[in-house]
């Protein structure tokens, strides 16, 4: 009986202990940051006003990437329509509503800073300049890097 327990884990056993030991496994890290940026004042219709820079407070693994984003921003009651953005770098995606959630920079480096850009349609017309406030981003993100042979 012991001779046919040793075949049977020299037959099943045995080649799975060694692909566990030659194939490494891949460590999935997930997370999130949090930034805000000061208000921003609109004063003319047709002109782009831009944020200040968005980023994380501390870098994270060169191998992470944007899952998604969150965001949120809030235009003061009773005044004209905004246009906005979400950007990094040169790319951008149009923020159809004050607050929401995207994966419009997916797979980009959440390293990167983000901005808001803002502007009031050509025929707005503000009797004042509009301030816009609690400019805030979440940055969900994802990082697989190779884990290291069992052994």
């Amino acid at each position: 009986m012991k001779c046919q327990s040793a075949f049977l884990y020299l037959l099943l056993i045995a080649p799975l202990m060694v692909l566990s030991i030659l194939t490494p496994d891949a460590q999935a890290a997930s997370g999130s940051w949090v930034g805000s940026a000061s208000s921003v004042r609109l004063f003319t219709p047709g002109r782009l006003v831009q944020s200040a820079p968005i980023a994380p407070s501390s870098s994270l693994s060169p191998d992470a990437r944007i899952h998604s984003i969150s965001w949120r921003f809030a235009p003061p009651p009773g005044q004209p329509s905004l246009e906005a953005w979400l950007c990094q770098g040169e790319r951008c995606f149009s923020l159809p509503t004050a607050r929401g959630t995207s994966q419009a920079l997916a797979g980009s480096n959440p390293n990167q800073p983000l901005f808001f850009v803002f502007r009031l349609p050509q025929d707005a017309r503000a009797p004042k300049p509009v301030l816009v406030q609690g400019l805030q981003v979440i940055v969900n993100y994802r990082s697989i890097s190779p884990g290291f042979p069992k052994g």
